[in-house]
């Protein structure tokens, strides 16, 4: 840039100024004319104020579960997500102005010349920055009315969201219940009929007494092997007895002594022998080996004759008792299978009606974590001055644009005198 031209702008500068100050009484005219403009407008404006309660949002617990990332960016979205099944934050700012909730608010507050489509245009809700927090603004002339408007708006919402929650488990609770009755029925049919099977057939009793006939089994086979054992060594003992006996004989003789001289004499002459025909010259006597085993013999063949009886007695006590046994145990066996049929019928019946009944409860829980959560943190307090028209701002606003629009004039006026009259 040239000398000149410096020159150039320091006069075109100097002039701007000059000019501004020659037209100085046009800016101060404009400045003062929207200043009072400004006032009196700011003064016939009707007072408006704000009283407002604070909603908390609190994401869905069962969302947040299974994508914890994804429910908290929720927040930020403006829109509901495609694959979302709980309430975004749009969608509740939307919920909020709907019309249902404007008449619940109007007939809440229940107060003459005030609609559901005044109340509407009484609403402003806002959400804080960053947070899951919803400002309920209500905006109006009345203060007090502001006040209640703010406070039947949150619980109007609170009820519209109970009721989305009730709604979403109603008919599945209307199902869980006829189910439930029908389980309870079921349940109770089991648990009569397993009594009745245990007291009809004493099953615990039948066991008892199966129980005492094997032990009773148990012991008679046990003593039949004792038996065949002493039975087999008295056959034994008998055999060797019979054979041993066969080696001696009954009786054994002896020399007899002659006493009568008179018939030794005979004897020794050989003379009228007829007093000796039949008589014995040697004695014989019972044979004691003989005796002893003979009697042994005896006994051992009544010990094996009552072995003998008392084994088959045993053996046929046994057949008996076995039998008794077996037809006792398949019947307990069978009883036993009713039993657990019974009882398994019973547990899947008990079952079932505790399995309905929890979920009754987990639907209401489901649903509530499905829609999640609204609660009132803050009520709203009847305001005790307006928030518009501020005055201070709006005047001031008007002053500034009434001393911008006085420099245009001037401007405008400074060109115009500069056509009429050239230098």
């Amino acid at each position: 840039m040239t000398q000149d031209d410096r020159m150039d702008d320091e006069i075109d500068l100097g002039r701007m100024f000059m000019t501004l100050w020659e037209k100085r009484s046009i800016i101060a005219f404009c400045t003062a004319a929207f200043f009072i403009a400004g006032l009196v407008f700011a003064l016939i404006q009707p007072k408006i104020y704000e009283s407002s309660s604070m909603l908390m949002i609190i994401p869905s617990k069962m969302e947040f579960l299974k994508n914890p990332l994804d429910t908290s960016l929720s927040l930020d979205l403006s829109g509901k997500s495609k694959s979302a099944s709980y309430i975004s934050m749009a969608d509740h700012l939307a919920l909020m102005k709907a019309g249902d909730i404007a008449e619940s608010i109007r007939a809440e507050i229940n107060t003459e010349g005030v609609t559901a489509a005044g109340v509407l245009g009484m609403l402003y809700p806002e959400r804080i920055k960053d947070t899951s927090m919803i400002k309920l603004a209500v905006k109006g002339r009345d203060p007090e009315l502001c006040a209640r408007v703010a406070d039947a708006w949150s619980r109007a919402y609170m009820d519209k969201v109970i009721a989305m929650i009730s709604g979403e488990t109603e008919a599945s609770q209307s199902f869980l219940y006829s189910e439930l009755k029908k389980a309870e029925a079921e349940m109770v049919a089991e648990e009569r009929k397993l009594s009745e099977l245990s007291i009809k057939n004493n099953i615990d009793l039948k066991l008892s007494e199966l129980e005492v006939k094997k032990a009773k089994l148990q012991a008679i086979q046990t003593s039949i092997i004792g038996n065949e054992k002493k039975l087999k060594i008295q056959q034994i003992r008998l055999a060797a007895l019979k054979n041993e006996i066969k080696k001696h004989k009954q009786y054994k003789s002896l020399a007899k002594g002659v006493v009568d001289d008179v018939l030794w004499a005979k004897i020794i002459e050989g003379k009228d022998l007829s007093s000796v025909n039949g008589q014995k010259i040697f004695s014989e006597e019972l044979n004691p080996i003989y005796s002893k085993l003979e009697s042994e013999i005896a006994e051992v063949a009544v010990e094996v004759e009552f072995l003998s009886n008392e084994l088959n007695y045993l053996k046929a006590e046994k057949e008996i008792l076995y039998k008794d046994v077996y037809a006792l145990d398949t019947h307990v066996a069978e009883l036993n299978v009713i039993k657990d049929e019974s009882s398994r019928s019973r547990t899947i019946a008990k079952t079932r009606y505790s399995s309905l009944f929890s979920r009754i409860t987990e639907v209401s829980i489901a649903s509530a974590a499905k829609l999640g959560d609204i609660k009132i943190i803050s009520k709203a307090v009847v305001p005790c001055s307006p928030v518009s028209p501020n005055k201070k701002k709006f005047v001031g606003r008007a002053a500034a644009a009434g001393f911008f629009m006085g420099i245009a004039a001037a401007f405008a006026a400074g060109f115009i005198e500069k056509q009429k009259f050239p230098a």
